[in-house]
């Protein structure tokens, strides 16, 4: 995956300029904690997941680096407008994904679902590459947004956070091991309240860097992640990751 070149760049303003514009028309945002995404070098936004198309343009907002947002396109179905958003996706170096729980209730999930493997492997080899090129990629480990009218498969709780998905280490652990460096993850959490003239106000809350230094293993990383995001989002931190956030500060 190519993440240079004039189209790579052209793309990458035309998202953060066409963010900016529906920022405007559709949401108030109040940002804090910009200054905890590192200026340079690779690191992993990993954010909770509210709005399928607002949450991006917020990213964007907070940063003026190029982000390399990993992209569920199983909404897309197979045909031209597949096509089309992963021709997309691929000029802006945006990896991509199927998510298989979405796949279950097509009558060609077998052969889907295949495709959605080589799928996983392509966009674990493009982000590892983008780490490796000192970019940012972007994570939302709940796999879902709450709102999303593309969404064939919806998420189990609508409002609170979702149990992370171990994608986010698995990459992470992969590129350090390329890199033979630590990579910063940076957590990220949202709070949106629609108003009664249907426009949204977004608190976004991003927090320092975190690492695996002082973990005992990547389900421990995950749940720290998932225990940080939740409370830059205002939620209650999920019991089941109480334990391993108190564990963690306490070092």
């Amino acid at each position: 995956m190519t993440a240079s070149g004039p189209a790579y760049e052209i793309g990458q303003q035309v998202l953060r300029r066409g963010g900016r514009v529906v920022l405007d028309r559709q949401a108030t945002l109040d940002i804090a904690g910009a200054e905890h995404i590192p200026a340079s070098g690779p690191c992993v936004i990993v954010a909770r997941h509210y709005h399928n198309l607002l949450d991006g343009c917020a990213l964007y907002a907070a940063t003026g680096r190029s982000l390399h947002i990993l992209v569920g396109l199983d909404w897309a179905g197979t045909g031209l407008l597949r096509r089309v958003m992963e021709k997309l996706s691929r000029m802006v170096a945006w990896p991509i994904i199927l998510r298989p729980d979405a796949l279950d209730r097509e009558a060609a999930a077998p052969k889907r679902k295949s495709e959605a493997r080589r799928l996983l492997r392509a966009a674990t080899r493009d982000g590892v590459d983008l780490l490796a090129a000192g970019k940012v990629v972007v994570m939302f480990p709940e796999g879902y947004p709450v709102v999303d009218p593309h969404a064939k498969t919806q998420r189990a709780s609508p409002e609170g956070v979702v149990p992370f998905q171990p994608g986010v280490v698995r990459l992470v652990r992969i590129a350090e091991r390329r890199l033979g460096r630590e990579i910063p993850l940076v957590p990220v959490g949202f709070a949106y309240e629609q108003r009664d003239d249907g426009r949204w106000e977004i608190a976004m809350r991003i927090g320092p860097p975190l690492s695996r230094e002082g973990l005992e293993s990547d389900t421990e990383l995950l749940r720290v992640l998932e225990s940080q995001v939740a409370a830059l989002s205002g939620i209650p931190v999920p019991a089941r990751t109480r334990v391993a956030s108190e564990q963690n500060v306490s070092r």
